[in-house]
């Protein structure tokens, strides 16, 4: 059995989760646009409870209308209907991520191990420490 949710309801319920997780306020906003047209799609279709189908026939129905919108961006609004989805559903949200590229091999492979924890030390961001990285490993090999 598939499960229903008061659009309105759920929406709020997963902008307060990302507002709790910390998220900021640019994200959210992506959020609330594409929930917001969510809804007027579910009122001009007489729809009263959302659905993961009601999820993908919105997708499919704003690709129809805006044919012209990034690739990026149909990827960005797929990730926040599956959000919405694992709400209705109950189950937890993860995102997609890319496992990591392994750094170039080297007899200096000690040295590009200790630059990533220097790296790491200093308190930079896991993408920004595996780019420096990457480059340190191509320079040394």
């Amino acid at each position: 059995m598939e499960s229903k949710a008061n659009i309105s309801t759920i929406a709020d319920k997963v902008i307060k989760e990302l507002k709790i997780a910390g998220y900021s306020d640019c994200y959210i906003a992506t959020h609330w646009y594409l929930y917001d047209s969510l809804k007027k799609f579910c009122k001009e279709n007489s729809i009263s409870d959302y659905t993961e189908d009601i999820g993908k026939q919105f997708l499919a129905d704003d690709f129809q209308h805006n044919p012209q919108r990034s690739r990026k961006r149909v990827i960005t609004f797929q990730r926040i209907i599956n959000r919405l989805d694992c709400m209705v559903s109950g189950t937890e949200w993860k995102p997609i991520r890319k496992s990591d590229v392994e750094y170039v091999k080297s007899c200096y492979d000690d040295v590009v191990v200790a630059y990533e924890s220097y790296l790491q030390s200093l308190g930079k961001n896991k993408h920004d420490t595996r780019g420096e990285t990457h480059c340190v490993a191509r320079f040394l090999k």
